[in-house]
């Protein structure tokens, strides 16, 4: 309406994905380390530093190992300094990319991920995977982030940059055992790109039909 639109004229209709790929997340086993998570670009403005720093404050860190997936060509002098920040710390691995069949295998291999964002994100793609795949996710409180992860109910937010807030967003999983459990009840359902398809379908033969129903008649 603040844009000079008809609220009756807007419909919201969510993006669908290809979940051929994605299976889904086994429980985590009590006896094993917990396993963060981070898919995306190694650059600053993805926050990853922020992640690693968070993860060192940990002070039980050998309780939980943090993967750290993505492309450092594009920024190599950060995604070098990434490494230096976690060269003491084993814990943290940098696996580095793989392709996109590969992505039910690497959402299976971690128990929560991570998206640690210092910009405003578009709902990223890799939140509703995570999803579909069963893993919670903790994010950065920022828009097209909090949009889709419900603080306490899908995930945890913290605010953005804030490296000791994320340090007691991973402690919480370290903490309390059950809230792993207890989020992943709550995750949404993600929709498949053929079931968005035909939402589309749908929607373009109602409005036909409509346009066709209110037509002038020729005389």
């Amino acid at each position: 309406m603040r844009a000079g639109f008809s609220p009756e004229k807007v419909m919201l209709s969510g993006y669908g994905l290809n979940l051929d790929w994605i299976k889904l997340h086994s429980s985590h086993f009590s006896e094993q380390p917990l396993r963060f998570g981070y898919i995306g670009m190694l650059a600053q403005l993805k926050g990853v530093d922020i992640l690693i720093q968070s993860f060192n404050r940990l002070a039980s860190s050998k309780r939980a190992c943090p993967k750290i997936y993505g492309d450092d060509s594009h920024f190599p002098l950060y995604a070098k300094k990434l490494k230096q920040r976690a060269y003491h710390n084993p814990a943290i691995s940098f696996p580095g990319t793989f392709s996109p069949e590969q992505l039910g295998e690497v959402l299976g291999g971690i128990d929560v991920l991570v998206v640690p964002s210092m910009w405003y994100e578009n709902a990223p793609l890799i939140i509703s995977e995570a999803f579909a795949a069963g893993v919670p996710v903790i994010g950065s409180d920022v828009p097209g982030i909090s949009v889709v992860v419900k603080d306490g109910v899908n995930g945890l937010l913290f605010p953005r940059g804030d490296e000791k807030d994320l340090t007691r967003c991973l402690e919480k999983f370290l903490y309390e055992p059950d809230l792993l459990t207890k989020l992943r009840k709550n995750l949404p359902p993600v929709k498949s790109i053929q079931e968005n398809g035909h939402e589309l379908e749908e929607i373009y033969y109602k409005l036909i039909k409509n346009q066709t129903k209110i037509a002038p008649t020729m005389t």
